[in-house]
């Protein structure tokens, strides 16, 4: 079991993980507001290598995944990452992260949230041999803790993990499985309404 969620957590690693080139952490001008960090934003990650995938060219194709954080009037916050339902049923996933989030004192946004972890599964309760389906493998529950560069960039510089086994509680903060640091500095660019094309 501990040997699957190794090989689970490396192949999420890659959600939190990627390089990108950022700026320095952001000075006191420009500390996280509650009411000013509100908003939508993404950040790009084009694939390094060329994706299997059925319908490209010789069976591959590249893409460019998005994450997307959603930091809510309230206190609540979304992340998800376009790549986390791709070949859903046979590879099996992750669904997107919820949670919350804070101001702190020094300045940077935190988000903490908690996603699941689905894997396939030849489970059918039909008989249907035609099927496949997935199933609950577990938790992961994230802390990330962002700089604020500008009214409109945030900076991802800090993850930390734990994965919980499916029957386990990932409300709680010490259970699971405690995973490595990482400091990727992801850069997250809000996403402001445009009516580019748009036709008056």
């Amino acid at each position: 079991m501990f040997k699957k969620i190794i090989i689970t957590m490396i192949a999420l690693s890659m959600f939190i993980a990627f390089p990108a080139i950022a700026k320095k952490k952001g000075s006191a001008a420009n500390a996280c507001k509650d009411k000013d960090v509100v908003g939508a934003y993404a950040a790009s990650e084009p694939s390094s290598l060329p994706i299997p995938y059925p319908t490209g060219e010789n069976g591959f194709r590249s893409v460019t995944y998005v994450y997307q954080l959603n930091i809510n009037a309230g206190g609540t916050a979304t992340m998800n990452w376009t790549g986390g339902t791709d070949f859903m049923v046979t590879e099996g996933k992750i669904a997107m992260y919820h949670g919350s989030w804070k101001c702190r004192k020094d300045g940077k946004l935190l988000v903490s949230t908690i996603g699941a972890v689905y894997q396939s599964t030849d489970y059918n309760p039909y008989q249907d041999a035609l099927v496949t389906d997935i199933e609950l493998e577990g938790h992961n529950r994230h802390n990330r803790l962002f700089s604020i560069e500008d009214p409109n960039t945030v900076v991802l510089r800090q993850t930390v993990r734990r994965f919980y086994p499916a029957e386990e509680d990932p409300m709680d903060p010490l259970g699971g499985y405690p995973f490595p640091e990482f400091f990727p500095d992801i850069v997250f660019s809000r996403l402001s309404p445009s009516d580019e094309g748009l036709t008056p």
